[in-house]
């Protein structure tokens, strides 16, 4: 079955033959059409990209309504105006349409405020041509607010799901190796927002995560695990010394490690410091020995008790 981008309830050959009637609206409609199968293309932020869609339509459909009541130099400079407009969006939509699922999850937020720029210029526009009374300037922000939760919601979905964990492997590892560090810092952030409130979103992110970290052998970009990484399993310690206790933990809920709370070391700012030089230095092992021949460092927490 042939699939059709829509937008307000018609395709893109129906809102064609609408603006047909008038000739000088062509220019105009066909970058619509071109902005409509853009934002249909657009990986990340879909929700958005659909509701700017339908706004840049209404704009068009505005346009039009303006353009039978009005003066012709009016109508010259509404149209200048509305077709700058237009393009500006087109473009804008074009380079995150061509931009790959990966890159786009981690660059989600330029996207909404890119989305959300396109929004105020069409405020101006209408603003500027008096067409305010047949579109609302103001109603779109909270439709935005309400899509934007809705597409962050569907990201956490999507990383959260044991069924994506492969994909979503090969395509970061396909990715330059930024993009990896970009992403697993951004799955990182997110199992701290769904540390508490959601068990099953943080428990598939976790082993997303883990997954996507052994195929790369990258340490997680924030060493300081506040956002549920490692989980103690039992209260009791199982070995120690007179100046640390070993815990079993697991990591990423995915591998058993050792969590040493180093009772040796208080909270002043020169034991903090010598704290922080040995963080480092394991860390530069990790980057020399992946774990092959000396037991790996995933990173420290300095929020769990009063001991890091």
């Amino acid at each position: 079955m042939a699939y059709f981008a829509i937008s307000l309830g018609k395709t893109v050959a129906q809102i064609s033959a609408s603006f047909s009637p008038i000739p000088a609206l062509s220019p105009a409609a066909d970058i619509l059409c071109g902005i409509i199968q853009l934002c249909e293309n657009v990986t990340i932020n879909r929700n958005a990209a659909r509701q700017l869609r339908d706004r840049c339509h209404s704009l068009l459909l505005a346009l039009r309504d303006y353009l039978g009541k009005e003066p012709s130099n009016s109508m010259t400079d509404a149209l200048t105006a509305v077709n700058e407009c237009l393009l500006h969006i087109s473009t804008k939509m074009n380079g995150w349409a061509h931009t790959s699922t990966m890159k786009s999850f981690t660059r989600q937020n330029e996207i909404r405020q890119d989305i959300e720029d396109c929004h105020q210029a069409i405020s101006d526009c209408l603003t500027k041509f008096t067409l305010a009374a047949h579109m609302s300037i103001d109603d779109w922000q909270n439709e935005f607010a309400i899509n934007t939760q809705h597409d962050h919601a569907e990201v956490v979905e999507y990383l959260s799901s044991i069924q994506n964990s492969q994909s979503i492997t090969n395509d970061t590892l396909s990715e330059q190796n930024g993009m990896i560090r970009d992403m697993m810092g951004m799955m990182q952030t997110l199992l701290g927002e769904n540390k508490q409130i959601a068990h099953r979103t943080h428990n598939g992110l976790s082993n997303n995560l883990y997954q996507l970290q052994r195929e790369s052998g990258q340490l997680l970009p924030n060493l300081q695990l506040e956002s549920g990484e490692v989980v103690r399993v039992g209260q009791h310690p199982v070995s120690g010394t007179a100046a640390m206790d070993i815990y079993e933990g697991l990591y990423l809920h995915r591998e058993k490690v050792a969590i040493k709370v180093v009772r040796a070391v208080n909270s002043n700012e020169h034991s903090l410091r010598r704290f922080m030089r040995e963080v480092k230095i394991w860390t530069e092992i990790w980057n020399i020995d992946h774990g092959k021949h000396i037991l790996p460092f995933y990173g420290f927490c300095q929020s769990d008790g009063p001991f890091p």
